[in-house]
Order: structure tokens, then C-alpha cells, then sequence
């Protein structure tokens, strides 16, 4: 695990001078991180990314939602009043659960086509990419504000 780390934070230091858009190079260092974790086989990455792609374009298309619905509204509406601040919480508790929903579906599919301990390893590893990235992001702000730069 130590060595895969190392690989990802020397990945994420030399590509920063890439001309690579930061999305892009942090999906690919994602890719990279989840298929070494998982060790997926040819045949389990064929049948397993396009699914998990599918997934991650979801998962995203709703949270952009519910931040339009809920999160962006209370940052513009100052002034809402009680009945509009309770339906905003009450949406963001239904997209939450839709979230929720989303990921007992995809489990299941995940499940189709990767045994059971890799779907549960895959969970796992999505954690812990989050954590290195954000571990990554907090020395290079520290590096920042070191005096001299």
C-alpha cells in the first residue's frame, strides 16, 4: 500500500507540469489508484470501468443538482423564510437518499461483474484516494505559505 501511495503522490508531483487540465490528471491518477487496489484482471477492468464510469457521471450529474436545489440557494437566498429554508432541508435529505439509492444500485451491478470482496475493496479504495488527495492538497497549501514563495 506504502508503495502505491508513493507512486501516486510522484504521479500527482511530476504531472503537474503536464498540460493536462487538473480533472482529468486527478480521474487518471483515480483510475490508476482504484485498478492497483482492486487488482482487477483484464477481463474485471473490461467489464468493470465502463459501468463505474457510468456510475461516477451519476453520481455527479445529482450532486450538481441538489448543490443547484439546496447548497447554492442558501449561499444567494440570505433572506429565505422558514417555509422555504424547510423545503431546501427537505430536499436535501431526498437527493441524499437518492444518492444512497444510486449506490445500493450500483453495488448490485458492481456485484455482476466483480466478486463481492473487490466491490467492498473498491469502497475502500475510493476512501482512501479522497484521503491521499487530500493529504497531497494540504502539504502543497503548506508549501505555499512557506515564507519565500
Amino acid at each position: 500500500m506504502k508503495n502505491i501511495i508513493f507512486i501516486l503522490l510522484l504521479t500527482l508531483a511530476a504531472g503537474t507540469t503536464q498540460a493536462q487540465a487538473p480533472g482529468e490528471h486527478i480521474e487518471a491518477l483515480k483510475i490508476s489508484y482504484i485498478t492497483r487496489a482492486l487488482e482487477l484482471t483484464p477481463k474485471e477492468a473490461q467489464n468493470f470501468w465502463p459501468l463505474y464510469n457510468e456510475y461516477q457521471d451519476k453520481l455527479e450529474a445529482l450532486k450538481k443538482e441538489r448543490r443547484a436545489a439546496t447548497i447554492e440557494k442558501w449561499k444567494k437566498d440570505r433572506d429565505l423564510n422558514d417555509e422555504e429554508i424547510e423545503e431546501a432541508l427537505n430536499q436535501y435529505l431526498a437527493y441524499n437518499r437518492k444518492e444512497l439509492e444510486l449506490q445500493e444500485e450500483y453495488i448490485e451491478k458492481f456485484k455482476k461483474v466483480l466478486p463481492v470482496r473487490k466491490v467492498a475493496k473498491l469502497i475502500v479504495a475510493e476512501e482512501r484516494f479522497k484521503l491521499v488527495l487530500l493529504q497531497e492538497l494540504k502539504k502543497r497549501r503548506q508549501m505555499d505559505r512557506r515564507p519565500g514563495r
